[in-house]
């Protein structure tokens, strides 16, 4: 990919390169959502406006009950964006029952809803906070993958461009990305250290 590609060519080649963990970044203004900016940061593998989208709660406000976003969400606010938490158990949650996430996304379906369809389909009782616990342990043992094959906290970051150089124009105009408070947020809520390891205290929490 571009990275490897970057590295060469040499020189200040790789500082051109919009990737996180070697993958590379789609279309997306992170500096005017700082939701989707986190999304990227803590995406398993890398830049993945999938795992999860956080640009959808910063513009549309879906899933409030599950996410536990009750009002309107500042975008170019890196304060209280916890919610990507249990935005990216959503995504896994549908991944794991093997639905079509655009679906889920467009056509805001809750995942009270995918769990009902599920306790229907199996005839297992599962709620959705069930769901997200699932999903939980497993985005935990893919953090647990990473961190055995070397990544830190270092591996979180978007390129500095969008932490150094502020938006150019639009409604983020001059807006930049706190990067280490986002991942200071996301961590705390996740129960993963400040190098973003998973707690032993959570790993049993999980069961794992």
């Amino acid at each position: 990919g571009s990275l490897r590609a970057a590295k060469e060519i040499g020189g200040d080649a790789e500082k051109y390169v919009m990737h996180v963990k070697g993958l590379e970044m789609a279309a997306d203004g992170v500096r005017a959502s700082k939701g989707e900016a986190l999304s990227h940061m803590i995406s398993p593998r890398g830049a993945d406006h999938l795992r999860p989208y956080g640009a959808i709660i910063d513009a549309f406000g879906y899933l409030e009950e599950e996410v536990g976003v009750f009002e309107h969400v500042d975008p170019l606010s890196e304060e209280n964006k916890a919610w990507v938490k249990p935005l990216e158990e959503y995504f896994m949650a549908t991944n794991l029952l093997g639905v079509c996430l655009f679906t889920s996304i467009t056509l805001a379906i809750k995942a009270k809803t995918w769990a009902e369809l599920f306790s229907s389909a199996t005839g297992m009782e599962c709620s959705y906070k069930d769901l997200f616990k699932i999903s939980e342990r497993v985005l935990n043992q893919e953090r647990l993958f990473n961190v055995r094959e070397g990544f830190t906290r270092k591996d979180d970051y978007l390129p500095e461009r969008f932490s150094k150089e502020p938006a150019p124009d639009g409604p983020a105009k001059g807006c930049v990305v706190n990067q280490d408070r986002l991942l200071d947020l996301i961590y705390e809520a996740k129960g993963w250290d400040s190098q973003g390891i998973p707690t032993r205290q959570k790993l049993d929490e999980l069961g794992l």
